[in-house]
């Protein structure tokens, strides 16, 4: 799996871009009420009077059109904001905190074979735990590190439960401490120990979900599995097998979003002869600290250098980072929708505030007969509230098929709700209604103050 990475620049731009485009398609109603002569509109006779209804009818459709699209982008933006506080309550099966991790690789040429590979990894670990002083393994893979890596099939050795197909599990070559260095849950059984070496029985740990697969159930641990793919044969074509030892709760390796896969765990000595060459020589050194990052950093730097000065550390990360990283893209989508819904919102409410505004101002004769005839000025309130309820109304009408229809698109970038959350819509036909009332607040006072003597005697 490929880590998206989002520069600051890009995120600029498209910011920029966006917000941009939300100014200029919200501007137009505003700029067409700004445009209107007042004064020519209301000494304009029999003439102009088509054409001023339709230039009021054309504001109302920009208007109404303006809240839809404002509707349409918070919805969007309520389902992947809580989308993403799904995410958050996701637990992804490793530790997060206080994990620092880097990557580093034996060359071949100072480290031809087996027996030089794995000597080398074994004084660089013996060097970083002594320089570190705390909990520290290594393991060719591990969560988030941007690479699904090697899988291979499994059956259960002998075909004891009666099962034809091979289980693919992702591969990971570990050195004893692993499974409590990187903080996964061992449910049952134990983590590898010193005593797991190149000579002794071979062992495995595996992930709760391939013993589901395999059919293993609460069987899995002392059963004993096999390898489907050469390197775990002997020379007859015979295959090995490999004693579960341990299960591990299913850590999410290929991020929050993802389902767990099946996972298998063999000790870094154990690794087949055929598999040093393309897995054994790049390993990661994940360090569990409660020192600063920089010193551990700078702690397995040293190490590293004092056992063989050419290799150098890469990829140095916390898992916190990582985490972080592989998220990026949902908080990046969250924001962009965000910052748009709020920009389309207020210049809904400017919007809005214009073509009420001028709906007042041009009907002000109307407000001072209807005083003269009787009406209060909490009936002329009423009156300019239900001019703006009907238009919050018109666009909620034709806003909400949108956005379900928008939401439908984003089904692929929710977690945990659905394209249609009743809540989302909820919310966000509440947002525009509030919006729609404050719009007409100034309006409606305005009305509310009219003088039934000063507007006749005009």
């Amino acid at each position: 799996m490929s880590r998206t990475q989002l520069s600051g620049t890009s995120v600029a731009v498209a910011v920029a871009l966006t917000m941009v485009a939300a100014l200029v398609a919200g501007l137009l109603p505003a700029w067409r009420t700004a445009a209107v002569d007042l004064r020519s509109a209301l000494q304009d006779g029999g003439r102009g009077a088509t054409a001023g209804a339709m230039h009021d009818r054309l504001r109302r459709a920009f208007v109404v059109a303006e809240m839809a699209m404002t509707v349409v982008l918070l919805v969007a933006a309520g389902l992947l904001l809580r989308s993403a506080r799904a995410l958050g309550g996701v637990a992804p099966g490793f530790a997060v905190d206080s994990v620092v991790t880097a990557r580093y690789a034996l060359p071949s040429p100072a480290y031809p074979g087996p027996a030089e590979v794995q000597g080398g990894h074994a004084r660089l670990l013996a060097a970083a735990r002594e320089q570190l002083g705390e909990r520290v393994a290594l393991s060719s893979k591990i969560p988030l590190d941007g690479n699904s890596g090697g899988g291979s099939g499994f059956v259960v050795y002998g075909n004891a439960t009666g099962r034809q197909d091979d289980v693919n599990a992702a591969l990971r070559l570990t050195t004893p401490g692993y499974v409590e260095t990187m903080g996964l849950a061992l449910t049952r059984g134990r983590d590898f120990t010193a005593a797991d070496g190149a000579s002794a029985a071979r062992v495995v740990i595996i992930s709760e979900g391939l013993a589901r697969r395999l059919g293993l159930g609460d069987d899995a641990l002392g059963s004993f599995i096999a390898g489907t793919s050469s390197p775990f044969r002997d020379s007859t074509g015979t295959p090995y097998p490999w004693r579960v030892v341990g299960v591990v709760r299913d850590p999410r390796d290929w991020g929050l979003r993802n389902d767990p896969q099946p996972q298998l765990f063999m000790p870094l000595a154990q690794t087949p002869a055929e598999m040093w060459e393309w897995s054994g020589r790049e390993v990661h050194l994940v360090a569990r600290s409660s020192q600063p990052v920089t010193v551990v950093r700078s702690s397995l730097a040293a190490a590293v250098n004092r056992v063989d000065p050419t290799l150098a550390l890469y990829d140095v990360q916390t898992m916190q980072q990582r985490l972080t990283a592989s998220l990026a893209l949902e908080r990046a989508n969250t924001i962009l929708l965000g910052a748009l819904g709020v920009a389309a919102l207020v210049l809904a409410l400017t919007g809005l505030y214009g073509v009420v505004s001028y709906g007042v101002q041009q009907r002000g004769a109307e407000f001072g007969v209807r005083l003269a005839l009787g009406a209060t000025p909490r009936d002329l309130v009423l009156l300019v509230a239900r001019w703006s309820g009907r238009l919050a109304a018109a666009g909620l009408a034709v806003g909400i098929p949108l956005a379900l229809a928008a939401s439908w698109t984003l089904r692929g970038l929710l977690f945990g709700v659905g394209s249609a959350d009743v809540i989302t819509l909820a919310a966000a036909s509440l947002l525009v209604a509030l919006v729609a009332g404050a719009s007409a607040l100034i309006p409606a006072r305005r009305a509310a103050r009219t003088s039934p003597n000063s507007v006749l005697r005009a």
